[in-house]
């Protein structure tokens, strides 16, 4: 897995990378100053020793050159021949010179090798040295020669004597620079090039290969003649050139013969070798800030993972969480009051809560369920009632149709009661005649008249059981509405999940308003129809005790004709007025049957409404037990 693609990773690289940088920038900044302490120590070193070289050529020089000073008067006395011979050999051997020549003004000459030389040999008055020292008065140092005998690279000094003011000689020290290889070899630094040149750049003596003493000058390299004019003209110094595409640095100094003889000491080494402890300590620096960087990494990984063990632990939970499958009763530990800390505190605490929320809805949803349950009872217990309603709905129905009938009938009667008293009027100059079957008749009309008051009776009696039904109606209506508004209440703490089931119970709650509003109209005229029946009962009553009174006195129809015409004309009334109570009947019925369609009607919808009302109590039920299932994969005890 790549590194950088977690938060750990991300800071284990940073801090890594911030270290890096810092010791980078640490090892730079200590490899500069080390570089240059170095660099400066080396210079300083080696002017050092190309000075302490250069002394040792001055102590050498001088050496010699003092001794010839110092011995030069004592040749102004004279002598004899021995012991003027005698003298320059001790010379040479007390100032290592390769030989010591005095000369004197007679053109005498003595040598420490060649002894006395005949002035017909050797005049040294004709000599450059001799003529010089006589002309200067003073030390003469020459320039660098070959010697016309040994061949080797020389240089002589030439100090005059004097006896008084008068000039009587020259003594002249011959002295081969070959000595000096041994000086110069001893470089500073190993494979270093050390060279001696004279004022003119001449070779003096040298390291290097291609140098030759007493012919090559240094600006016989066009590279280098910039290295000669720096060497010429400066007392001492340092020189940065290029030789051969190889970067190279020259340590040089000036060593003063005297006012008018200069050498000039030379040392020339690759930077490579002469700074070797700066890429020492360059690779020391680097391999100590590579041992520091793992140390460090490891000390960083060790710490960042003991501190990150919090983050881990929240991101643990966080994941539990969000695969809807948490524990909610774990809480992380809180160590510290840092960022973390505050963190982790505050996960603990929307943990806290979302645990309180969930046993709110676990506790909330049982209650539901409960309600459910009830509502799920309570609906099949509806159902039953409106099926049982339904069956004496039908009931009802038929007994108005049949009190339909009886009041159609009860009408044609009134009409042939109507139709018989006519013809008794008619003929009622026949009644006499016909007494016997008149009393007949009017037997047979009490038995009618006992027979519509029976049916009138039922049909209140049937009339009181439809408000019975209709009374046990409103109170399902009643209950229903009850019923229907818990149900909103229970919809309305269900939030979002009821809002279908509230829809549904506001539906039941308004057909229950419907159904206690028919119910009371249907009330309203049933005690009408009572009314009306309790009318017609109590004229039937009168029918029949003047049915009976007509009875009574059909005996006395012969006595008294006008009474019989009084009662018929009675009966005749009587008559119109069932015929019309008997309509009214008809009508009532009518309309109780048309009424009682429509509590037919409405009880197909109230069964339809429990239907419903019974698939949202399951799809209610089914919800919850979802939102049960989404909280049970909590843990929350």
């Amino acid at each position: 897995m790549n590194i950088l693609s977690s938060f750990k990773g991300r800071i284990i690289a940073v801090v890594v990378l911030l270290l890096t940088a810092s010791l980078a920038i640490s090892t730079s900044l200590s490899y500069r100053q080390l570089s240059t302490s170095i660099l400066s120590n080396v210079d300083e070193y080696s002017m050092l020793k190309i000075s302490s070289s250069s002394d040792k050529i001055t102590d050498w020089f001088n050496t010699i050159k003092q001794g010839v000073i110092a011995t030069a008067p004592d040749f102004a006395t004279d002598r004899g021949d021995m012991q003027l011979a005698l003298m320059v050999k001790q010379i040479a051997n007390a100032t290592q010179s390769s030989d010591i020549v005095v000369g004197f003004e007679d053109g005498r000459s003595y040598g420490a090798q060649s002894g006395m030389r005949s002035v017909f040999i050797y005049d040294p008055r004709t000599r450059g040295w001799y003529k010089s020292a006589k002309q200067k008065r003073s030390t003469v140092i020459t320039g660098i020669y070959t010697g016309s005998s040994s061949g080797n690279l020389m240089v002589s000094i030439a100090e005059p004597f004097f006896d008084g003011d008068k000039f009587r000689g020259v003594l002249l020290a011959d002295i081969e620079l070959s000595l000096l290889t041994d000086v110069v070899n001893q470089s500073p630094f190993p494979g270093a090039m050390t060279g001696l040149y004279d004022n003119q750049g001449t070779t003096i003596a040298s390291t290097g290969e291609v140098d030759v003493p007493g012919k090559t000058k240094l600006s016989d390299f066009p590279e280098l003649a910039e290295l000669e004019r720096k060497v010429l003209t400066s007392a001492s110094g340092i020189f940065n050139y290029s030789l051969g595409g190889i970067e190279k640095i020259a340590y040089f100094q000036t060593i003063e013969l005297d006012k008018e003889t200069h050498w000039h000491l030379l040392v020339g080494i690759d930077k490579s070798m002469a700074y070797a402890e700066v890429d020492e300590a360059l690779e020391t620096s680097l391999f100590t800030a590579g041992l520091l960087i793992l140390f460090a990494s490891a000390i960083i990984l060790f710490v960042l993972n003991r501190l990150y063990r919090p983050i881990l632990a929240l991101k643990s939970t966080i994941v539990e969480l969000s695969q809807g499958n948490g524990d909610l009763t774990r809480r992380l530990d809180v160590y510290t009051k840092d960022d973390l800390g505050q963190i982790a505190e505050a996960v603990n605490t929307f943990i806290g809560n979302l645990q309180a929320m969930m046993l709110e809805v676990s506790q909330s949803s049982e209650h539901i369920s409960e309600g459910i349950e009830q509502l799920k009872t309570q609906t099949e217990l509806n159902d039953t009632v409106l099926a049982s309603h339904s069956v004496e709905t039908d009931q009802v129905v038929t007994a108005v149709n049949e009190m339909s009938s009886t009041a159609d009938s009860v009408s044609q009667s009134a009409s042939q009661s109507a139709a018989f008293t006519k013809n008794t009027s008619d003929e009622a100059e026949q009644s006499k005649r016909v007494v016997d079957g008149a009393v007949s008749s009017v037997a047979a009309l009490v038995d009618e008249v006992d027979a519509m008051a029976l049916n009138i009776q039922t049909m209140s009696d049937d009339a009181q059981k439809i408000g019975s039904v209709l009374s046990v109606i409103g109170e399902i209506a009643d209950q229903t509405n009850l019923l229907a508004l818990n149900a909103a209440i229970e919809a309305a703490r269900a939030g979002d999940q009821g809002r279908g089931f509230a829809v549904v119970a506001d539906e039941v709650r308004a057909l229950a308003a419907r159904t206690q509003q028919s119910t009371s109209e249907i009330n309203e005229m049933l005690s009408k129809l009572h009314q009306g029946t309790s009318s017609v009962v109590t004229a039937m009553d009168d029918t029949k005790r003047r049915c009976q009174q007509t009875a009574d006195t059909t005996s006395n129809v012969n006595d008294s004709l006008d009474s019989m015409a009084t009662s018929v004309v009675q009966i005749n009334d009587l008559g119109i007025q069932i015929a019309a109570a008997a309509e009214q009947q008809s009508v009532v019925s009518e309309e109780i049957n048309r009424n009682m369609t429509a509590i037919q009607d409405m009880v197909g919808q109230l069964t339809e409404n429990g239907a419903q009302t019974m698939d949202s109590t399951r799809n209610l039920a089914s919800s919850n037990e979802q939102l049960a299932a989404i909280v049970n994969q909590f843990k929350l005890k």
